[in-house]
Parts: structure tokens; C-alpha cells; sequence
């Protein structure tokens, strides 16, 4: 009876052994770490950081000195690192696999003396890095600054591709100019408008210019006064026969300043080229002294 109940015992200390719940371990993440993971063959131990792996400076890098029998794997987007030992061929005897394992990742350098065991209690299921608040907290501001740096990178490559592509649709409107006649639509319209303190304006649109893929009002101020105005911006607003309206922005060709007594010739650019046959329009221009508006 004796020997039976010895038997049941050692054969359930045997399968507890074989049936070990997986364990885990902690420890700090040091500049300089060290450890040994022994590892039964098709069961791995997973490393896990504080962080995500990519994205760090210095980069992620992982050096197995022994590929014949351990693999070390990352997925990208993930904080972990799964390590595991390759098991015999069938019918094979157990190996006795040693290397090691260096992961070097954000400025943190981990080395990993790496066995092989047929010991199920000795395999860790994890190993859990930890960061001191102190650290963390430095690593959240290292993050965010790489952030904020490639963020300004990406908006420097996009505004450079916008100058770009810009300065092309600038060349085609010269190549239009340059291979095309401009239709004209005459205006000749004027009106005198005062403006604060008493300053006199005279405003004259002289003619539409129509050419392919834009339209340009040609017009005319003169200061009346013996005040100096500052020309600020222009746009054309028209209005359908349904009453319906549309303000018009565009390129305004100026010279932004109004002396006393002169007069000055602009332009104003758009690329709505059916604005010209609209029932009616009015061109308004905003200064310093109030704004300047003609209709016709």
C-alpha cells in the first residue's frame, strides 16, 4: 500500500513538472542588461518592453548568434520579442543548443546568454521589462520630440511638393499667355466713392482679358485726397438673374499703396472665367479707409 501511494505521488510531482503553469519574471530595464533564459525546444519565452519597438533612435536591432537553434522574432507595431528554441528532427535526440541574443533598441543594450533545457518549470513564458517613472517619463518626452520632428519633416516634403506643383501651374498660365490671344470684354464703367474722412475715390473698370483657363479684370483707382490709402484685397461678386450671388477671390496685381493725388492700374486674376458673363457684377476693393465697391 505503501509503495502504491509512493508511486501516485511521483507520478503526479512528474506531470506537474511537465504541466507547469507558465511563469513570469520582472525586471528593470538598464542601460546594460543581463540575463540567461533557458528555453525548452517549441515552447519560446516572449520579451516584453515598456515601449514599442520601432520608431526608436537608435533603431531596433536583434543579433542571434545562433540561428541553428533559436529564432528571435518581432512584429512590427508590437513591444515584444519572441524567442524560441527549435525542437529535434522526428525520432531525434533532445539538443543542447547555447547562444546568445543581443537586442540593442532606443539607447537600452540587452544581452541574452540563450540554452535549451527539457526542464518545462525552468522555461519562463515572459520576461517583463520594467522603466523606472523617471525613465518613462524621459522616454515620453524623447518620443514626442521624434514625433514633432518627423511631423515637421512630412509638413517641409508637402509644402515642398506644393511649391512645386505651384510653380507648374504658374508655367502653364505662361505658356498660355505665351501661345494664346486674350479675348476682351470691354467694361468702361467708373463711380466716385468717398471713403473715411472725407477721401475722395474714383474707381474705373476698364476691361475683362479672357484667356484659356482664367479671366483678368483690368481696373484703375485714383485718390482724389491728400491722404494716403492702403490697398489690402479685391474680389468680384456676381449675381445671377435669380438674385442669387457669388463672391469671387483672385489674384490681386497692385501697387498696395495710394499715394495722395495719383492713381494707380491693377488687376485682378481668377480662374472663374464664366464670372464675366454674369447679369450683373461688382467689384469691391478693400482699404485701409473703408472699402471701394462699382457696379455693373
Amino acid at each position: 500500500m505503501a509503495s502504491r501511494l509512493l508511486i501516485f505521488v511521483i507520478c503526479n510531482t512528474l506531470l506537474a513538472s511537465v504541466y507547469a503553469k507558465p511563469t513570469s519574471k520582472r525586471m528593470p530595464l538598464e542601460a546594460f542588461t543581463r540575463l540567461t533564459l533557458d528555453i525548452v525546444p517549441d515552447y519560446g519565452t516572449q520579451l516584453v518592453f515598456p515601449f514599442v519597438l520601432d520608431g526608436m533612435e537608435p533603431v531596433l536591432e536583434i543579433n542571434n548568434t545562433n540561428k541553428t537553434g533559436f529564432t528571435a522574432e518581432h512584429k512590427e507595431g508590437q513591444n515584444t520579442i519572441l524567442v524560441t528554441a527549435k525542437s529535434p528532427k522526428a525520432g531525434g535526440q533532445a539538443p543542447d543548443y547555447r547562444g546568445l541574443l543581443f537586442v540593442t533598441v532606443g539607447g537600452y543594450r540587452v544581452a541574452i546568454e540563450l540554452r535549451t533545457t527539457s526542464r518545462v518549470s525552468k522555461n519562463l513564458a515572459e520576461v517583463i521589462f520594467d522603466l523606472s517613472p523617471e525613465k518613462r517619463d524621459y522616454l515620453i518626452t524623447e518620443a514626442v520630440k521624434r514625433r514633432t520632428a518627423q511631423l515637421d519633416q512630412d509638413y517641409q516634403a508637402r509644402a515642398a511638393s506644393l511649391d512645386d506643383r505651384v510653380e507648374a501651374k504658374a508655367l502653364n498660365l505662361v505658356a498660355d499667355l505665351a501661345f494664346s490671344r486674350p479675348s476682351t470684354v470691354r467694361v468702361k464703367t467708373a463711380a466716385d466713392v468717398t471713403l473715411q474722412d472725407n477721401i475722395s475715390v474714383e474707381v474705373y473698370a476698364d476691361e475683362w482679358k479672357i484667356y484659356g483657363s482664367f479671366a483678368i479684370l483690368v481696373f484703375e483707382l485714383k485718390n482724389r485726397s491728400a491722404h494716403q490709402i492702403a490697398i489690402n484685397m479685391a474680389s468680384v461678386t456676381s449675381i445671377a438673374e435669380g438674385g442669387e450671388s457669388r463672391v469671387t477671390n483672385g489674384a490681386l496685381k497692385c501697387n498696395k499703396t495710394l499715394k495722395a493725388d495719383s492713381k494707380i492700374r491693377c488687376s485682378l486674376t481668377t480662374r472663374n472665367r464664366s464670372i464675366v458673363d454674369a447679369d450683373r457684377l461688382t467689384l469691391g476693393v478693400n482699404t485701409d479707409r473703408g472699402a471701394i465697391h462699382l457696379a455693373w
